[in-house]
C-alpha cells in the first residue's frame, strides 16, 4: 500500500513549477500542504486488493462534493499564489539535481 498526495490538478501545477526550476524542493513540500486536498491510497499488490472487502456503499449528491472540491483546489491556489518566495543559496532546484551537484546523503533531500 502506498499513501501519498491526492492526484489532483493544483498538485501537478505544483509539481510542474519544480520540475520547471520555478520552485526549491522545499517551496515544493510546503505547497504540498496548501489547501488541505488530501492524501490517496494505492494498493499495489495482488495480496493487499485480495484483502479487501465490500461492506456497503452511500450514495452522495455529485454537486455538492465537486463543489467542496473546487473549493478545496482554489484554496490551494490562492495560496500557492501568495506563498513566500524567498529562497536561500541552500535551496534546492530541479537544475541542482539534474547537474547532479548533490549526494545522495544530502540534507536537503530529507
Amino acid at each position: 500500500m502506498i499513501i501519498g498526495y491526492r492526484a489532483d490538478d493544483s498538485y501537478f501545477s505544483f509539481a510542474e513549477d519544480f520540475i520547471n526550476n520555478t520552485i526549491s524542493l522545499k517551496q515544493l513540500s510546503k505547497a504540498m500542504y496548501l489547501g488541505k486536498l488530501g492524501e490517496q491510497v494505492a494498493l499495489m499488490s495482488d495480496k493487499s486488493i485480495n484483502t479487501l472487502q465490500f461492506i456497503e456503499s452511500n450514495t452522495v449528491s455529485h454537486q455538492e462534493y465537486y463543489q467542496k472540491r473546487q473549493i478545496r483546489d482554489l484554496k490551494a491556489r490562492q495560496e500557492y499564489a501568495n506563498k513566500d518566495n524567498t529562497n536561500t543559496i541552500n535551496d534546492l532546484f530541479i537544475l541542482d539535481i539534474l547537474r547532479k551537484k548533490i549526494k545522495n546523503n544530502d540534507t536537503r533531500l530529507q
